[in-house]
C-alpha cells in the first residue's frame, strides 16, 4: 500500500472513533428553538458494549498503521534545497509550522512578521536574513539588506519544498503493511 492510502485509512478511523458512543444520555428540556423535550443518544447495552469493542479494534488498527508509517518515514529519504533528510525529519519540520498560516510562513501578505517562540530553525535563520528596507543598518558584511528578496524566496522554497517532498513521498512510497 502507498503511504497516502494508510494516511487516508487513519483519517477514516479517526472519523469512526469520533462517532462511537459508549453510554446513553437523555436531555429532557425545551426552549424556544426546540419546544418539545429532546431525547439524545439512546442505545441498548449490547450496542454500547459492541461500540467499545469496535473502538478497541480500531485503536489497534490505528496503532499498527502508525507503526508502519513511522517506520517507513524513518527509512525514506527526500531532498529539500540540497539537504538530504528522512521523511520523518521533514514531517517534524512541517509540524513546527503548524501554528502559522501558509501566508504567514511564506510572507505572502507582504507584512513581514518576525516570529518568536517555537519555530523551524532553518526558516528562522533565513527569516533573520530578511532585513527590512526601512531598517537603518550600520554594518551589513553579508549584504543582507540588498539580498532581502533572495532570502524571502529561500524561506518560501524551504517551506513549500518540505510540503512538496512529503506529498510526493506519500504518493509514491510503498509500505509493507499486512492486514
Amino acid at each position: 500500500m502507498k503511504v497516502v492510502e494508510l494516511l487516508a485509512e487513519l483519517q477514516k478511523i479517526n472519523g469512526m472513533l469520533k462517532n462511537l458512543k459508549f453510554y446513553s444520555t437523555q436531555i429532557g428540556f425545551s426552549n424556544s428553538f426546540c419546544p418539545s423535550p429532546m431525547q439524545e443518544d439512546m442505545y441498548d447495552e449490547k450496542t454500547l458494549k459492541s461500540n467499545y469493542e469496535k473502538a478497541m479494534k480500531l485503536l489497534r488498527r490505528a496503532d499498527a498503521l502508525n507503526d508502519a508509517l513511522h517506520e517507513s518515514d524513518a527509512k525514506t529519504y527526500v531532498d529539500v534545497m540540497g539537504i538530504h533528510m528522512s521523511v520523518a525529519t521533514a514531517r517534524q519540520y512541517l509540524d513546527e509550522f503548524r501554528s502559522w498560516s501558509e501566508d504567514e510562513v511564506c510572507d505572502f501578505g507582504g507584512d513581514h512578521v518576525m516570529f518568536d517562540g517555537e519555530a523551524n530553525l532553518r526558516w528562522s535563520v533565513l527569516d533573520k536574513c530578511c532585513v527590512s528596507g526601512e531598517s537603518k543598518v550600520e554594518s551589513d558584511p553579508l549584504n543582507l539588506k540588498e539580498r532581502r528578496d533572495e532570502f524571502v524566496e529561500k524561506k518560501i522554497d524551504w517551506y513549500l519544498g518540505l510540503k512538496t517532498a512529503v506529498a510526493i513521498s506519500d504518493a509514491t512510497t510503498e509500505v509493507a503493511f499486512c492486514d
